[in-house]
């Protein structure tokens, strides 16, 4: 036997071994590139309903099992939401609850599955983030005109709380020695003004002037200093946006200004602005003796004291129309209690996003914070 045709026989060998290995591994990457998982998430749930999240897998992969798992978007453990199996066509929708309101990321997570005969991939995981937000959205109340946004208790923080859409703007009134209500909420001018530069820091403020305080300039919060208004000055910019209401509290009225509550009131009426239960303002206090005889007085009047406890007898308010209550005592249980009773409650004070979406659920007619841009975000 020549050497020639066992030469041709051995290269022919190869050739067809070649052609036996190559096609085989391109199959396989083609295979690998052509896999597509497409996932829809619900960038936006309702507290307590449960969203649908829709998955198709090409090629089809018959039955494989999926699970939804999620944590806060600002980290932490992942707990498991929800799990299903794809149809006989590759698709799945899977329904899943999320536990608050808040911001969430949601992964998918598919088990192990083969894409050739001799390799395996690994759990695949797509990330999407969510939002809750939740069923009932309580009113946010910008504190002080929101004092973290600009200096609290100017018009400036007032024009500003009503520009981002704050439905309600909350502040303070003390009354001056010779009459004038300003919007002031400490008893001195120390910690909020300039006042030191004229020697009246830690005068209480029901015994100085008009006069003294227009010399003085707001300078805690973000912004430009800015004067002290007076009351009415904010009546007079809530007469321009009549969609705005107002939560006003009445400081220190038994310490030199015992007619406080009748010139608020006074006040509130001559520029058209309705206190009755059904009107746009209501008056509130921490004096809650005090308060509760003003509102008897004048029935129908809208007011809300400002407790600082746990309250277990409603019932002793039905001369109010809600309850300022600190945010350390609202609960749940606390808040749906006080529903019971015919009260509505507005939790103070609620800086973070944490707290505000806690407050809502909760059951918070109202929340009042300081950051009314991060509050209306939250429930938007």
């Amino acid at each position: 036997m020549s050497l020639r045709p066992l030469l041709a026989g051995f290269v022919g060998a190869l050739l067809l071994a070649g052609l036996a290995t190559v096609p085989a591994q391109a199959d396989s990457g083609a295979s690998e590139r052509k896999h597509k998982l497409s996932v829809t998430f619900p960038h936006t749930m309702v507290r307590g309903q449960a969203a649908g999240l829709r998955v198709v897998e090409r090629p089809i992969r018959r039955h494989r099992l999926l699970k939804v798992y999620y944590r806060p978007s600002t980290g932490g453990a992942w707990h498991l939401a929800a799990k299903e199996r794809e149809t006989k066509r590759g698709k799945a929708r899977i329904r899943f609850a999320l536990p608050a309101t808040g911001s969430y990321t949601v992964r998918l997570a598919m088990a192990r599955y083969r894409i050739s005969k001799h390799r395996h991939v690994k759990l695949r995981q797509v990330y999407g983030s969510v939002k809750v937000v939740p069923t009932r959205v309580p009113v946010v109340m910008a504190h002080r005109g929101g004092g973290a946004e600009a200096p609290e208790n100017t018009m400036a923080a007032f024009t500003h709380a009503i520009a981002v859409g704050a439905p309600t703007v909350e502040t303070d009134v003390h009354e001056t020695s010779d009459g004038h209500l300003i919007l002031m909420h400490d008893s001195t001018l120390a910690r909020t003004t300039n006042a030191e530069a004229y020697g009246i820091a830690n005068t209480p403020v029901w015994q100085l002037r008009w006069d003294q305080i227009q010399q003085v300039q707001v300078d805690v919060g973000p912004g430009a200093s800015q004067p002290v208004p007076q009351l009415s000055d904010l009546l007079a910019l809530l007469q321009q946006n009549p969609g705005t209401r107002l939560l006003v509290e009445a400081k220190d009225p038994g310490s030199g200004q015992p007619d406080l509550y009748q010139k608020m009131l006074d006040a509130m009426n001559a520029a058209g602005i309705d206190s009755s239960r059904s009107g746009r303002a209501a008056i509130e206090s921490f004096d809650v003796d005090g308060l509760k005889s003003f509102a008897i007085a004048h029935p129908g009047l809208n007011v809300s004291p400002i407790m600082q406890k746990r309250m277990t007898a409603p019932r002793y308010y039905t001369w109010a129309g809600s309850i300022t209550l600190e945010s350390r005592y609202a609960t749940a249980s606390q808040i749906a209690l006080l529903h019971a009773g015919g009260l509505a409650v507005n939790v103070w004070t609620l800086d973070t996003a944490a707290q505000l979406a806690a407050a809502a659920d909760a059951g918070a007619d109202a929340v009042i914070t300081d950051l009314p841009s991060t509050a209306l975000a939250t429930f938007r």
